[in-house]
């Protein structure tokens, strides 16, 4: 992490405040937050309002939330429906709002779930809305299990950008089945805020298999 804030990187996801119970990864999360330069953007992910206390206590100023399309999906991973934790977090987000923290609602996944088969673009921008309308900085939005494809992916974001034209704007994608790159382009034709690139041990998320540097290229291209 420090090797890449001497590169240039001014805003990372720093870790995510899971149960070490289901994530063993995470375990060491908070000794992460202390021991980390604090230089640019640091984005906690937390779950839910215990994951945000901790992350405050830890001196986190900028938060990641995240809920999913699919009832099933958001069921298997927080034991919750859509609806049920989209709104246990209105309050959360609202307590950081108005506390001038900086928000990002991370929509995953947005385009198919491992489960019940691909979402419904419709599903997808209501979902998305309601976070606007809370008034959250940033979307986030994933393709979580790999499964998008370049027209999927310019579709959803041309759509976002013409109903959001004033949230940041982020596409995530995983290169599972290979379309990582070409999913990059697809939605930088829509003209969206940020890619994210990440970079991730490999037994906490194998599934990141494209090299940085390839990714990184095509965004520098676009310049």
């Amino acid at each position: 992490m420090h090797a890449l804030q001497r590169a240039g990187i001014h805003e990372m996801e720093v870790t995510s405040l899971l149960s070490p119970k289901w994530v063993p990864q995470m375990s060491d999360s908070e000794e992460i937050m202390n021991r980390v330069s604090k230089q640019g953007r640091q984005l906690v992910l937390t779950p839910n309002a215990h994951g945000v206390e901790n992350a405050l206590k830890a001196g986190a100023d900028s938060m990641t939330v995240f809920v999913g399309v699919s009832d099933t999906f958001n069921q298997h991973n927080i034991n919750q429906s859509t609806t049920e934790s989209t709104e246990t977090l209105r309050p959360i987000i609202n307590r950081l709002k108005n506390n001038h923290q900086f928000v990002r609602s991370c929509i995953s996944p947005a385009f198919h779930c491992p489960y019940k088969g691909f979402i419904p673009l419709e599903k997808t921008l209501a979902l998305c809305k309601k976070f606007v309308d809370m008034g959250v900085d940033e979307l986030s939005v994933v393709d979580t299990d790999g499964m998008a494809n370049p027209l999927a992916s310019f579709t959803l974001f041309h759509e976002l950008k013409k109903q959001f034209p004033d949230i940041l704007l982020t596409a995530h994608f995983h290169d599972t089945y290979k379309f990582g790159l070409a999913n990059i382009y697809a939605s930088m034709q829509t003209g969206i805020d940020m890619d994210k690139i990440c970079a991730a041990v490999d037994e906490v998320a194998p599934y990141l298999s494209r090299p940085i540097e390839t990714a990184m290229y095509n965004l520098y291209r676009r310049k």
